[in-house]
């Protein structure tokens, strides 16, 4: 059958390839769509380490953490809160913390530390005191930190502290502030004081926010005469 259309084999041509133009026009569109996302995560994320740098350098604090705070604080994930939409990926790292915290994954997350304990101290690692900041029970406290701390010393050769501290429960504390008066339940820890005497420490917790926690342990260790390294943290807290 003769062509009869007045452009021929050309406008053949031009419609069946004008699909794949089309095609390659909308793709490049999807991914340039898909990096704006991205982009706009990460700046997101660095909005919130902006905002965190901030309040920590507004507030009036202990001279003492400040010193804490200069030391080595790593932390393996940044941990986003509930009240923040997450990425698939942020609600793994979410799962993977709240695990911990109930006492499971403990091996999985004891050879993640342990790997890079002995990468950031080398050899000098066999001689540095594991110490995690108790949870806020006794109960807790073992099930999330017993099988853990065993297992990262045991990986890394490293001097074990879970036997040396001990978490007896809550004692009524009264608070004041600007006249008003409040009630609250605080943690009571025990110190083997002589264990932690002349002792390099590295401290251990699973989630670091604001780094309070942190220092105000690391400084009880120093009183004991210990020398604290830095801090190692399963999750960063990310604040607006």
């Amino acid at each position: 059958m003769p062509n009869l259309h007045p452009a021929g084999s050309i406008y053949h041509f031009f419609r069946f390839a004008i699909h794949p133009i089309r095609f390659l026009r909308n793709s490049n569109v999807l991914n340039q769509s898909r990096e704006k996302n991205w982009l706009g995560r990460q700046a997101m994320l660095a909005s919130i380490n902006l905002n965190n740098e901030k309040r920590m350098a507004a507030t009036r604090v202990n001279p003492k953490y400040k010193e804490q705070w200069q030391k080595l604080m790593f932390s393996f994930f940044d941990y986003l809160p509930m009240k923040y939409e997450a990425s698939p990926r942020e609600w793994q790292v979410r799962k993977l913390i709240w695990d911990f915290k109930d006492g499971k994954r403990s091996l999985q997350v004891a050879e993640l530390v342990a790997r890079k304990i002995r990468e950031t101290f080398g050899s000098m690692t066999e001689k540095i005191v594991f110490c995690c900041i108790p949870a806020s029970s006794s109960e807790k406290n073992v099930r999330r930190y017993k099988e853990f701390s065993d297992e990262v010393c045991r990986l890394a050769g490293m001097v074990n502290a879970f036997d040396h501290i001990s978490v007896e429960g809550e004692r009524l504390a009264v608070h004041e502030y600007k006249g008003a008066k409040s009630v609250k339940g605080v943690q009571v820890i025990n110190f083997e004081e002589a264990f932690f005497k002349g002792a390099q420490v590295l401290v251990f917790d699973d989630v670091v926010t604001r780094g309070f926690s942190y220092a105000r342990f690391a400084c009880a260790l120093e009183a004991f005469g210990a020398s604290v390294l830095g801090g190692f943290f399963l999750g960063r807290t990310l604040l607006k």
